[in-house]
């Protein structure tokens, strides 16, 4: 009884929240600048993929030469259909062959002098399900968007079928909808169904041929790397640079095609990095020449494991490192004489987790560094006499303290909030800025990571309340005029949230028919004991500070707080913001939620479908505040295939807001007749490169 009253305090919260009354977005203008293009042609499951009609034999792209990244930026052209391979004779004769757009991510993006440079990363709604949900066990999918008129209901259906062999019925709509097939879906006056993205996993021919070891990483492909040049006689021009790197020879090839992906990007005095972890556990970092997108070399560190996020301080560019395994490290830039991709650590933790999201705090002129990685958010000491941040400890990598040391503050940990002793492992850092005298940042959900950790942990044959124990993005703010004293509040949150009590009724019997006590209880927000956390638990839940802020900006599909930015608009006046670009899984798994959901919850409407963009105000503008926030954009900044705001960065002139978009469509075709859809670029695949501006009355 009570999680139903929990269901109807969150569906009255979205309905709230839909409304903002008085709240205005700071911009006015959003121009895409530019956007991914197909570059695979893909006919079903474990089907070669064709060769496209304007490549040549042996091009690279696509056919039984399956090499890539050679860097051909011209949208393929497939050929409509091709024999099925299938030898079955009741399978059809042919197969229907579709335009795939594999690069879904602008996964790293930068500004040095008058470009953006940014790199792409390839299915990783894929490879991340593939990692992380047991998805290679669903096998290969094609999810279908059913597409209603946007002129009268705007609603948008999501549904899975499979291809067995490259052939199979694909089904269309739920039994609720009375739909059950592609044919009755297309016959409907207001609707048309079209693919919208495949996951392959070991069907993957870049499996099958051997490049990928196997299906977590069967739908990986290479990054590739760009640069949009925004003024001179080249303004408006999209560059890729990544043949630069393939042409200098096979080492420097085999070092870019080895990467994970390109996770960090930054640039100084006229040098732009790109950076990743390769398969072997190293980080290598590429520098180019800002002023004639030269390629100059690469570096590699080793053992490193993984890289995110470049920030400048002071004149000094810092990145985070680490992962599973690996001691997490803060490097600073220090060229050398003959060796430009010189690094130094200058700060260690002893901990295996990744320094994922960097920021400067800076309060009565006293800077500092903060940082998150999946054990919270840590503070730096200050920055030394030169502005740089200096090594502590014994310089050999230990550290005083039992889980962290060289003076650090841990400011807080997700052991602070989470009462769930399982359910506390499965978070991930969030983005972090800074606003006024506060830090803000958020935590990260992989979308049913916390529910099918806590089925394996705790039973599987127990029926899992979805509801208590799924987690969607918290948002946190710590403030204080010294950074060595700062206070935590909870902005966006639960009071309860559910956690396992082996103790609860009414038990459950397993699969072998025993009978276990237990059963998941709604349990405060206190944290839990925990040796690295003395203190704990809390003697009160928290409550968010604002008096009504759920989870996700209350939007129960907000994953993640991917990323976050602090803007002082010089220009327009409307004061010093905060900005929080989101993960919303409504596009990409809303049909499966919505069905767990039944009758209790709904998603908000059609506006809300895409990810959301929010934004607090230190000066109280636009109807925000320092604790509560507004949406800037809930609809993908502009296209509703597009789940998550991957980088946010400000242009350098102050006045721009300049988005890399996460957009996992890679069936969708642009040149599909959608009923009423305006505008056109809502239904563009793959990733998208936006800028967002105020512009004068």
């Amino acid at each position: 009884m009570k999680t139903r009253q929990i269901l109807s305090l969150m569906f009255l919260a979205v309905l709230l929240a839909a409304g903002h009354a008085g709240a205005e977005p700071w911009h006015t203008s959003n121009t895409l600048l530019g956007h991914a293009v197909p570059d695979e042609c893909f006919a079903g499951r474990g089907v070669d993929y064709p060769a496209p009609l304007n490549y040549p034999p042996g091009s690279g792209i696509g056919g039984t030469n399956i090499a890539i990244g050679d860097g051909y930026t011209t949208p393929v052209v497939c050929p409509e259909t091709i024999p099925n391979p299938d030898p079955d004779p009741d399978a059809p004769a042919v197969l229907q062959v579709y335009p795939k757009t594999n690069d879904s991510y602008i996964w790293a993006l930068t500004q040095e002098l008058d470009s953006y440079w940014f790199a792409t990363a390839a299915n990783v709604l894929c490879t991340t399900s593939g990692s992380f949900l047991d998805a290679l066990a669903a096998g290969s999918s094609i999810r279908v968007a059913r597409v209603k008129d946007f002129t009268e209901t705007g609603r948008v259906v999501w549904d899975h079928y499979l291809r067995d062999d490259g052939a199979g019925s694909p089904v269309c709509g739920r039994v609720s909808d009375g739909v059950e097939t592609l044919e009755e879906c297309k016959q409907d006056d207001h609707s048309i169904s079209v693919p919208f993205y495949t996951c392959e996993y070991e069907d993957s021919q870049y499996v099958r041929g051997g490049f990928w070891d196997n299906g977590t990483t069967g739908d990986t492909r290479p990054s590739k790397l760009f640069r949009y040049i925004n003024e001179g006689e080249n303004a408006g021009q999209l560059e890729e640079l990544t043949p630069q790197i393939y042409a200098r020879g096979q080492i420097h090839r085999q070092a870019f095609d080895s990467l994970l992906g390109i996770r960090a990007m930054g640039s100084i005095n006229g040098t732009v990095f790109a950076a990743g972890g390769d398969q072997n556990g190293n980080v290598i970092i590429f520098a180019f020449n800002a002023e004639t997108g030269g390629y100059i070399g690469f570096s590699i560190l080793p053992g490193m494991r993984q890289i995110r996020k470049f920030i400048n301080v002071n004149g000094w560019m810092y990145a985070g490192t680490g992962g599973t395994g690996i001691q997490a490290r803060v490097l600073v830039w220090a060229p050398e004489e003959g060796n430009l991709l010189n690094f130094e650590v200058v700060g260690r933790f002893n901990i295996a987790f990744l320094v994922q999201e960097l920021t400067e705090f800076t309060v009565n002129n006293d800077t500092r560094i903060a940082v998150t990685n999946a054990s919270g958010m840590w503070v730096s000491p200050p920055l030394g006499d030169d502005g740089r941040l200096d090594e502590l400890g014994d310089g050999e990598g230990v550290c005083p303290g039992l889980f962290f040391g060289c003076d650090w503050d841990w400011v807080w940990s997700p052991y602070d909030y989470e009462p769930d002793e399982v359910i506390v492992n499965t978070y991930g850092p969030g983005a972090i800025a800074q606003g006024g005298n506060c830090l803000y940042w958020g935590t990260n959900h992989v979308p049913y990571r916390s529910t099918l950790q806590s089925q394996q942990t705790y039973s599987d044959s127990y029926e899992l309340d979805y509801w208590l124990t799924n987690r969607v993005s918290t948002i946190w703010r710590a403030c204080g005029e010294d950074p060595d004293d700062l206070t935590v509040e909870l902005l966006y949150g639960e009071t309860e949230l559910g956690a396992w009590d082996e103790t609860a009724e009414p038990g459950y019997t397993d699969d072998d028919g025993v009978f276990h006590q237990g059963n998941w209880v709604l349990t405060p927000t206190v944290g839990q004991t925990n040796a690295y956390r003395p203190g704990l638990p809390r003697t009160e839940p928290w409550t968010p500070v604002n008096g009504a802020g759920s989870s996700g900006f209350f939007n129960y599909a907000t994953s993640y707080s991917w990323v976050a930015t602090r803007f002082i608009d010089t220009v327009g006046g409307t004061g010093e913001h905060v900005f929080f670009g989101t993960l919303d899984q409504t596009m990409s798994g809303g049909g499966d939620i919505r069905d767990l959901q039944g009758s209790n919850y709904q998603f908000p409407d059609t506006d809300y479908r895409g990810a959301d963009i929010y934004r607090f105000s230190i000066d109280g503008w636009g109807g925000a505040t320092a604790t509560t926030a507004v949406p800037e954009s809930t609809n993908g900044a502009g296209n509703i295939f597009a789940y998550g705001v991957r980088n946010m960065i400000i242009s350098d002139d102050g006045q721009k807001i300049v988005l890399g978009m996460a957009v996992p469509a890679s069936l969708m075709n642009p040149d599909v007749d959608l009923p009423g859809a305006e505008p056109r670029d809502w239904f563009i695949g793959g990733w998208e490169l936006r800028e967002l501006e105020r512009l004068a009355p």
